[in-house]
């Protein structure tokens, strides 16, 4: 039996919007949860988001671990979390981000801040970011930003 705890990837969620809307106030937050209960967020240019805009969909989840603890449920995990940003690509360039490079600078040192693992991904052009493009074939790049500090701003 599971029981998830999100407190840390909450905390550190409505800290990265708080940072996000401070950078770009004129943008829209649309806060959620993903079916395991972990925290989402929809960044976009416009309400409703419009395909090939400026927009970027973010999740906290934390390391796996095959661990259980001694009353057999899964076990705390106290390493940096995992942060998963997903924008979508340009049409007719399927590795390049429709998103701005000023806007996505803003969102990428937003999340760098948090000290996480970051994973950036690419939706399809056309497919507003989602949690349906984190898929190992989307993954763009990925980052320790955290490796001499760990838990450093968590």
């Amino acid at each position: 039996m599971s029981f998830a705890q999100p407190a840390k990837e909450n905390t550190l969620m409505l800290k990265l919007v708080e940072e996000l809307k401070e950078r770009l106030p004129a943008y829209n937050y649309t806060q959620s949860f993903d079916a395991n209960g972990y925290p989402t967020l929809l960044m976009s240019q416009s309400l409703p988001a419009v395909s090939q805009q400026n927009n970027a969909f973010i999740v906290f989840l934390p390391v796996p671990t095959p661990f259980v603890d001694s009353i057999n449920t899964p076990q705390g995990v106290w390493t940096p979390l995992i942060c998963n940003v997903v924008e979508e690509a340009l049409t007719g360039s399927p590795t390049i981000s429709c998103v701005a490079q000023s806007i996505s600078a803003q969102i990428n040192q937003c999340v760098i801040n948090q000290g996480c693992i970051n994973n950036w991904y690419l939706s399809a052009a056309g497919t507003l970011p989602s949690e349906a493009a984190i898929l190992p074939a989307n993954l763009q790049t990925s980052s320790v930003v955290d490796a001499y500090l760990p838990l450093s701003g968590q």
